[in-house]
C-alpha cells in the first residue's frame, strides 16, 4: 500500500511545512510553539513506522480524539486501562474479562469508534466487528502503539506478537508508532520495508541522569525509601524496576507499611502471592503513595500524575530481566510522570554492572549469529525445495531435537527460520554483556542517547541538609544554591528547599533579601562580614548595631584574649565609620563581663568573657 501524505494544520507563520525525504525516511520538524502533535497534525500518518520524536507528545491522544474509527493495539492491560480511565465512556478497552457483547454494545451506542486492546485481544476485536457486518480492515485505522515492545516481548509473548505482525498488513491503514524505535538493524523483517515518518522537535529538554553504581541495589534503594519515609528527603518515590521478586524483597526487608506502598505490575495470582495480600496490585492512576513501584507493564505509554513525584530506575546486574535497553525502555520511563515539579531535576539510576568478562565482543557475537543464520537458512531452503514426499521423509528422519524450535518452525510442511529471534539475541547480548559490562560502558550508552549523566553526588545541598541537619555544607555553596533556586522558573519545586535553607541558615535569606547576591559575592561569602553589612544597613541605633556585631563575632560565655577583643572592636568601629579608639574594656559599656587569667600553651593570658547584656546603659 502506498504511503499516504498527512493532513496538518497550517503553521501560524507560514502556509506549509517542509518535509525532508531521505530514501524512505520522512522528516517533519515540529513548530517551535508546539507542545503536542495535535498542535500541528490532525491524524497519525498511515502505512509507516511513525517515530514521534519524544515521549509525552500526545501521539496516542491524537489517535483517540481525531475523527477516524481507530483500533489501538497496546502491549499491556494497564496501558489499555490507563487510556480508558482518561477518556471515560468514549473509549472501549478490550482485554481478558471484556466480552464480545461489550464490544457489540459499544459499537451500537457510539458514532465514533475508538477501541484500545491488548495484543491477545486484537483477533477477537476484529472478529466481533466483522460479525456485525462492519469491515474492520477498511473502516478502521489500526495503530500499533509502542511497537518497540513487540520486539522486547518477542520471546515470552511470541504467539501474540506474531499474530499482530501477521494481522496488521491486512488493514488498509496501519501505523507502527513509538518514541523510541529499535535500531534499524534489529527492526522486524515484517515491517522493515515500511517508510519511516520521523518528527523532529526543536526544543528537546535534556534529561539529567544521576547514576548510582552499586553492588547492592536492594540496600541502596532501601536506604532511599527510609529517608523519604522518615521525612529526610523531599517528594514521593516512583521506582521503576522490572522484577516483582525484587519489589517483594524490598517490601519485606524494610517492613514497608501497605499505607505507604503502591505496586503496579501485571495482574496475576502469582504476582499477588509474591507481593503479599496486604499489598493489592494497583493501577497507574490509583492515588499515589509515598513509595510507588512499577514493573514493565508501566514503562511505556502509561500516564502517571504526581506533582511531588521523583523518578528512580533500578537495574540489578544479577537479574537479567531488570536490565533496560537505554535506547527504548529507559527513555520511555523518563516520560511517565507528566506533571512533577521534580521532572527538571532528572532521574536517579541505581544499577549494578553485570561484570561480564568473557572473551566474546559484540561484533564477534553478531558475526557468529549471522554465520549460523546463513548456514541454517541455506539448509532450510534446500529442504523446502524438495518435493512434498521427499521433504516429509527427510523431516521425519531427522534426529530428535535436531531443529531448535526457538528459531525454526514447521508451517504447511515447510520450514521457516525466525530472523527476528536472532536479532533479539544480538540485542540482549549487547544489553547484558556490553552496555552493563561496566559503569563506563553504561555511561557512554546514556550519553549516546542524549542524557546528561552526572555522578553520584548531591544535586542539591538542600537534599543533603534534609537528610542530615548536622551535615557540613560550605556556607558559600548554600548561598549559591539559594540564589539558583530563587531565580529558577521551577519555583514550585524550590519553595521547600528555600524554606529549609532559611530555617537552618536564617542569615542566608536575610542577606539575600537585604544585600543581594552580588554583595554577598563581593564579601566572599564571609559570614561575619555579611552579618555586619546587614546590621549596618538596618535602621536600629548605632549602639545596638555595635552590640549585635560584637555578639555575632565573640558570643557569650566564650573567654577571649584582651588583645583579640580589642582587635575585633576596632574592626567594628572602623566598619561603622566611627573615629573611636578601641579598647578591650569597651565590652563593659554594652555587656556584663568577667575578666580572668587562663593558661594557653604554658603561658598566662588575660581574658575577658561576655556574660549577658546590660539592662541599662
Amino acid at each position: 500500500m502506498p504511503f499516504s501524505y498527512i493532513k496538518i494544520y497550517r503553521n501560524k507563520k507560514s502556509s506549509q511545512f517542509n518535509i525532508l525525504v531521505f530514501m524512505k525516511r520522512h522528516i517533519l520538524t515540529a513548530p517551535e510553539w508546539a507542545d503536542y502533535l495535535s498542535n500541528f497534525m490532525t491524524e497519525i500518518p498511515p502505512n509507516c513506522i511513525f517515530d514521534k520524536g519524544r515521549t509525552g507528545c500526545g501521539g496516542t491522544e491524537l489517535a483517540l480524539t481525531n475523527g477516524k474509527h481507530t483500533i489501538i493495539v497496546m502491549p499491556y492491560v494497564n496501558l489499555v486501562v490507563n487510556k480508558v480511565q482518561q477518556h471515560g465512556g468514549k473509549v472501549l478497552g478490550v482485554y481478558q474479562g471484556i466480552h464480545d457483547e461489550d464490544i457489540e454494545n459499544y459499537i451500537n451506542t457510539h458514532e465514533l469508534w475508538k477501541i484500545t486492546c491488548t495484543y491477545d485481544a486484537l483477533p477477537r476485536v476484529i472478529s466481533t466487528i466483522q460479525n456485525m457486518g462492519i469491515d474492520a480492515y477498511n473502516d478502521f485505522f489500526l495503530l500499533v502503539d509502542e511497537w518497540h515492545v513487540l520486539f522486547n516481548n518477542y520471546v515470552f509473548r511470541n504467539k501474540a506478537v506474531t499474530e499482530v505482525l501477521n494481522i496488521a498488513p491486512s488493514f488498509e491503514e496501519v501505523t507502527y508508532m513509538t518514541a523510541t524505535p529499535i535500531e534499524d538493524e534489529y527492526i522486524f523483517k515484517e515491517i522493515k520495508d515500511l517508510p519511516v515518518f520521523e518528527v523532529k522537535w526543536p526544543n528537546i529538554t535534556e534529561i539529567k541522569v544521576r547514576e548510582v553504581p552499586t553492588n547492592r541495589c536492594l540496600q541502596c534503594i532501601g536506604n532511599v525509601i527510609q529517608q523519604h519515609l522518615e521525612g529526610k528527603a523531599f517528594g514521593n518515590l516512583h521506582i521503576f524496576v522490572n522484577s516483582v521478586y525484587f519489589i517483594s524483597k524490598v517490601i519485606r526487608r524494610y517492613k514497608l507499611s501497605p499505607d505507604d506502598v503502591k505496586v503496579v505490575c501485571a495482574l496475576s495470582l502469582e504476582n499477588q502471592t509474591k507481593i503479599g495480600k496486604p499489598y493489592p496490585i494497583g493501577k497507574p492512576l490509583d492515588p499515589v503513595k509515598k513509595v510507588n513501584f512499577y514493573t514493565s507493564t508501566c514503562f511505556e505509554g502509561c500516564d502517571i500524575y504526581d506533582e511531588d513525584g521523583k523518578t528512580y530506575v533500578v537495574s540489578d546486574g544479577n537479574r537479567q530481566n531488570s536490565l533496560l535497553d537505554i535506547s527504548t525502555l529507559f527513555i520511555q520511563i523518563c516520560g511517565r510522570i507528566r506533571n512533577s515539579k521534580y521532572n527538571k531535576d532528572g532521574i536517579t539510576y541505581i544499577f549494578s554492572p553485570t561484570r561480564y568478562d568473557g572473551g566474546v565482543t559484540l561484533d564477534e557475537f553478531k558475526k557468529m549469529c549471522t554465520d549460523e543464520y546463513v548456514k541454517s537458512n541455506k539448509w532450510i531452503e534446500d529442504i523446502n525445495a524438495l518435493n512434498e514426499d521427499a521433504r516429509a521423509i527427510t523431516l521425519e528422519g531427522l534426529p530428535e531435537n535436531f531443529l531448535n524450535e526457538r528459531y525454526v518452525h514447521l508451517k504447511d510442511n515447510h520450514l521457516e527460520i525466525d530472523k527476528n529471534m536472532m536479532n533479539l539475541d544480538i540485542l540482549n547480548f549487547k544489553i547484558r554483556n556490553k552496555i552493563y559490562q561496566s559503569r563506563l560502558a553504561l555511561k557512554v550508552e546514556l550519553m549516546d542517547n542524549g542524557f546528561n549523566v552526572v555522578s553520584n553526588r548531591w544535586d542539591y545541598y538542600s537534599d543533603k541538609l534534609a537528610a542530615d541537619k548536622e551535615a557540613r555544607i560550605p556556607f558559600k555553596e548554600l548561598c549559591l544554591e539559594y540564589d539558583r533556586l530563587a531565580k529558577s522558573n521551577n519555583f514550585g519545586n524550590n519553595v521547600e528547599r528555600l524554606n529549609l535553607i532559611a530555617q537552618e541558615k536564617p542569615v542566608i535569606r536575610e542577606a539575600y533579601q537585604k544585600l543581594g547576591i552580588e554583595k554577598m559575592v563581593e564579601l566572599k561569602f564571609n559570614q561575619t562580614n555579611i552579618i555586619r553589612n546587614i546590621i549596618k544597613q538596618s535602621d536600629i541605633p548605632q549602639r545596638k548595631k555595635i552590640k549585635e556585631m560584637i555578639l555575632n563575632k565573640i558570643g557569650v560565655f566564650t573567654p577571649i584574649e584582651l588583645r583579640n577583643a580589642k582587635k575585633i572592636i576596632a574592626e567594628i568601629y572602623s566598619f561603622l565609620g566611627l573615629s573611636k579608639t578601641a579598647k578591650a574594656t569597651d565590652l563593659k559599656d554594652y555587656f556584663l563581663c568577667k575578666k580572668s587569667t587562663r593558661k594557653y600553651n604554658g603561658r598566662s593570658v588575660k581574658c575577658i568573657e561576655i556574660i549577658n547584656e546590660k539592662i541599662i546603659g
